[in-house]
């Protein structure tokens, strides 16, 4: 083969290479759609989401008055008790001695009294006030011996379900040192009312202004993960509480499907419904964008002489945003309008 044929056929070679690689890097590409969206109606609900327990609204502890022997015991966990049923019997015997005792203090008590009014002058107002005090809680203590003596017995303050019972016969009286959910230390009998079930959380001062009474909430608790109850708040504290540096305010709800599976200290999650709209235009909210006009969406704008479909910028008022990530349109699209979300070439 002649050498002018070969270099022909090189530089032929060079040049069909050459020509593929700059259309390969330089030539039209094909540009994948944007993603797409079909507005339609749709439910949008906000809501917040704290952690809670269930609490009785209608409860008492009973506590131990004195260290008194324990005689007789009326009623054990997880017994129904009605207002007035006597509970525990107590040694009177023994409470006799307290009373004694009682009486020597009140007496001490009352003659250290009298001596400091008639040193009054050398004696400051203060410890005089002191002296008067302890006088007068001699005597309280006295009554209240006085009055345990004459019943001689623990009886219920109210009709309830007994939860806690640390009286033992042939013990005495101290109540309980370890207080669990609910229980007072001193409380050795607690009898709660079922039916008053009620859920307490503490809220942030951020999300309270969005709270109200009535308003509707969702409760999950841990024991029954896959079952939701309906609440509503019935409650908001009016002053706040300090935990741990951070402002809360305690806010309790009623529970509308209330059973008798869910019990006194259970824990869970409440989602306080702070917004909603129902049945009304909405869209994904990654859809959105803003600009200097305020928010927008992109929608379709025709097709140029290439046939490339161009879209453009509708501005749209938005209402309640959603936890699913929908937003309510107010105005701007309607259903069934199909928007994308196009990326701009500065954002590229």
């Amino acid at each position: 083969m002649k050498k002018w044929i070969k270099r022909l056929l090189f530089w032929a070679i060079i040049l069909v290479v050459g020509g593929f690689l700059l259309w390969k890097f330089f030539g039209p590409k094909d540009v994948d759609p944007p993603e797409s969206y079909v507005v339609n109606t749709s439910d949008v609900q906000s809501s917040v989401s704290i952690n809670a327990t269930l609490t009785p609204q209608i409860y008492a502890n009973i506590g131990a008055e004195t260290l008194t022997e324990v005689m007789q015991v009326h009623a054990e966990v997880g017994d129904i008790v009605e207002e007035g049923d006597t509970l525990v019997t107590l040694d009177r015997a023994a409470l006799w001695k307290q009373i004694e005792i009682a009486k020597l203090d009140v007496e001490r008590a009352v003659l250290a009294e009298q001596q400091g009014r008639e040193d009054s002058s050398n004696l400051p107002r203060r410890n005089r006030l002191s002296l008067k005090k302890a006088s007068e809680q001699a005597r309280q203590r006295l009554q209240e011996l006085y009055i345990l003596n004459q019943k001689g017995v623990l009886t219920s303050p109210i009709s309830g379900l007994v939860t806690t019972m640390n009286a033992r016969e042939g013990e005495v009286v101290t109540g309980t040192t370890s207080p669990v959910a609910g229980v007072t230390a001193g409380t050795i009998i607690r009898i709660i009312d079922p039916a008053s079930l009620e859920v307490e959380a503490f809220i942030s001062e951020s999300d309270i202004v969005e709270m109200r009474l009535g308003q509707k909430a969702e409760m999950t608790f841990d024991a029954l993960p896959e079952e939701t109850f309906s609440a509503h708040i019935t409650h908001i504290d009016p002053e706040a509480s300090s935990i741990q540096d951070v402002i809360y305010f305690k806010t309790t709800f009623a529970i509308d499907n209330l059973d008798d599976r869910i019990r006194s200290g259970m824990s869970g999650d409440v989602d306080i419904i702070t917004q909603e709209a129902a049945n009304v235009t909405a869209l994904p909210l990654r859809f959105v964008g803003r600009d200097d006009n305020g928010l927008f969406v992109w929608t379709e704008d025709g097709v140029d002489a290439k046939g490339i479909v161009q879209y453009k910028k509708t501005v749209i008022a938005t209402g309640v945003e959603g936890d699913e990530g929908l937003v309510e349109i107010l105005s701007g699209v309607t259903k069934g309008t199909k928007i994308y979300n196009v990326v701009e070439e500065d954002e590229k």
